[in-house]
């Protein structure tokens, strides 16, 4: 069930998007075109409006941090991100997250993309050579980021010993011996 006064903030919400698409020239919403300050004022202007308009999931200093990450470190762990929350959002219902119900190719991409995650925030390859290029500033930038919000490193979601125990003798009973 929505809350009362959806579409109200709907509407407003599309006013306000309307407005400031037209005060930065933005067509199609091809943010894109932006140089990187603009972009930047741009999303600047849109956290505000929606930190006074809307309630939000996570405290104010997320959203600013979040924002002033670099294009390219924000769509990389964005890309990351979604791709998680399909995997994970595949075995979960009203009860929580079953992630025993993963096959098993699921299950070693779900890791895999974890293990990208983490070593997207890291200067260095996995080789133990330094990064270089965009990768370097993405990884700089997302310590950075990582340091902001205080957790200093890629948070997993916390299991019981129990949830954890119940994965791993299923994936037991289902993977083979190097696969496990």
């Amino acid at each position: 069930m929505r809350k009362l006064k959806y579409g109200q903030y709907k509407r407003e919400k599309k006013a306000f998007m309307d407005a400031l698409d037209k005060e930065y020239g933005v067509i199609d919403k091809n943010y894109y075109a932006l140089s990187e300050d603009k972009y930047h004022e741009y999303r600047v202007k849109r956290e505000q409006w929606l930190s006074t308009h809307c309630e939000r999931r996570f405290k104010p200093e997320y959203y600013a941090a979040y924002n002033d990450l670099k294009v390219e470190a924000r769509d990389r762990l964005s890309a990351l991100n979604k791709k998680i929350g399909e995997i994970v959002s595949s075995v979960s219902d009203a009860n929580g997250v079953h992630l025993e119900n993963l096959s098993t190719t699921n299950w070693e991409l779900l890791q895999d993309l974890y293990r990208t995650k983490r070593n997207l925030g890291n200067q260095y390859q996995q080789d133990g050579k330094l990064k270089h290029g965009d990768d370097l500033a993405v990884a700089l930038d997302l310590q950075k980021f990582y340091k902001t919000i205080g957790s200093g490193k890629i948070r997993k979601k916390t299991l019981s010993k129990l949830e954890i125990q119940d994965i791993i003798r299923e994936k037991k009973n289902t993977l083979t011996p190097q696969q496990f």
